[in-house]
């Protein structure tokens, strides 16, 4: 029993006690080549140039800006349709007292 002791100390034991400590680079892990890994997956390419992000952008710009223009049109036409339905509900109702005073 006391031999397997001093087996399974030998088996725990590790020589460089920093090891775990090392950093990882995305160029070490890409040369590891592990198909697991996302930095050998290529989808951490972030910097790299994509011309129709930024036209995405710029069309989403002007949509938002196209979409703005008619909710504010649309807002107006809202208030106009809304002074028009109190001025003849006004108009109905002075003709009802009318209508009782005669």
């Amino acid at each position: 029993m006391a031999n397997d002791k001093s087996n399974i100390n030998e088996l725990v034991t590790d020589d460089d006690t920093t090891a775990e400590l090392e950093a990882l680079t995305v160029r070490h892990l890409r040369e590891r080549g592990d198909a697991l890994l996302e930095a050998a997956a290529l989808t951490d390419d972030i910097d790299a140039a994509d011309d129709s992000y930024d036209t995405t952008i710029d069309e989403l710009r002007t949509e938002l800006h196209s979409s703005s223009e008619t909710i504010n049109k649309l807002q107006y036409d809202i208030e106009q349709f809304r002074s028009r339905w109190n001025g003849l509900e006004a108009e109905i109702k002075a003709r009802q007292v009318e209508v009782i005073k005669t």
